[in-house]
């Protein structure tokens, strides 16, 4: 899986214990450990300071990609027509790109890069998941494609729909690939080769998110509104990695948010509904990220960064449901992810903002 994280286990009270959270954090390194080299994919409690959305039974946005707001001047296009597509707002550019299935390729402030282009499926800012195993890459379906499409122009996740609103807004739809597809070789997990046990290519996980820039009027923010469609009766357990930035290595220091001192301090273990950072040792160059909503089920959203060669990683992740108990319901999951990006001090008003 990409980026890939993990989701809270619901069984676990508020992310259980906190061996359900160590079990994340190290399931998320192991996955954003592929990002490196160039291949790898690189409700209050349930998810940060807002309500939780509606069960995936109550039928939240169960057709995927929400529409385009009334009125606005979008245009809608189909997978034969999807395109390369560039956001900017004078100090955040992103590009959403054929070669990652239209996830967000790329991300640059007031023209530094914070997440640089890869030849790799495994890197960028996208999502990802994996359902009913232990070792997330086993059958690990990806926002951006595949590791075998590493270097080829063709993603194999397939980008379905594309809607933008100018350059501030985009909406997009795709189906999710394995990151190792039937077939393929998994040696990276520490459990020595083994193959992987996804069924095809293309996973049954539909994936949809609108991205939009100057969110709550700052320019420094960017808001996801991320949805997994999940089918009936499919799976008991399920991580949901929501969104994970691969970000360039001079963000080296992570930090976390304080929310009585609603400022920014060193790093300690990951904690439910708190805001990650990572950014240069002299501050002028962050990127923060908070999952503040969510689909409700899950005992909270871990969002949290990791320092690894290559690239480093910042993502919001969290579990539903526990191995060997009943089906998942099946419909829409669905989670809001705030990322800033600019100065420490801008991500710490930026975080300020979303968390009231």
């Amino acid at each position: 899986m990409i980026h890939r994280r993990r989701p809270r286990s619901s069984a676990a009270a508020y992310l259980g214990a906190a061996a359900a959270l160590a079990c994340l954090c190290c399931v998320c390194c192991c996955i954003a450990s592929r990002a490196f080299g160039g291949r790898g994919k690189a409700g209050a409690p349930q998810g940060g300071g807002g309500p939780a959305l509606p069960s995936p039974a109550a039928g939240a946005q169960t057709q995927g990609c929400p529409a385009p707001a009334p009125g606005a001047s979008a245009r809608w296009l189909s997978a034969r027509a999807v395109q390369d597509h560039a956001m900017s707002n004078g100090v955040l550019e992103l590009s959403l790109r054929r070669w990652h299935a239209g996830a967000v390729s790329t991300l640059s402030c007031r023209g530094r890069t914070v997440v640089p282009m890869i030849a790799g499926r495994g890197g960028s800012l996208q999502s990802a998941c994996c359902f009913d195993v232990t070792n997330c890459e086993d059958f690990n379906p990806t926002e951006a494609g595949a590791e075998a499409d590493h270097g080829r122009p063709a993603s194999s996740s397939k980008w379905t729909a594309l809607s933008t609103s100018g350059t501030t807004e985009a909406y997009t739809m795709n189906r999710m690939a394995y990151y190792y597809v039937k077939g393929a070789t998994i040696s990276t997990s520490g459990a020595g080769p083994h193959a992987s046990l996804a069924d095809g290519v293309l996973s049954k996980i539909v994936h949809s998110k609108r991205v939009s820039l100057n969110w709550k009027g700052n320019r420094n923010l960017v808001n996801f509104e991320i949805t997994f469609r999940v089918p009936k009766g499919t799976y008991s357990y399920a991580q949901f990695q929501a969104l994970a930035a691969f970000v360039t290595t001079d963000l080296s220091v992570s930090r976390q948010w304080d929310a009585r001192t609603k400022a920014w301090v060193p790093a300690g273990p990951p904690a439910p509904n708190v805001a990650a950072c990572l950014s240069t040792p002299d501050g002028s160059l962050a990127i923060a990220m908070l999952c503040y909503r969510c689909t409700a089920g899950t005992g909270g959203i871990v969002n949290f960064a990791a320092l690894q060669p290559g690239l480093n990683m910042l993502t919001s992740a969290g579990i539903y449901g526990a191995h060997g108990g009943p089906k998942l319901d099946a419909g829409a999951y669905n989670f809001s992810v705030a990322v800033a990006v600019g100065t420490l001090a801008e991500c710490a008003a930026a975080i300020r903002l979303v968390a009231r």
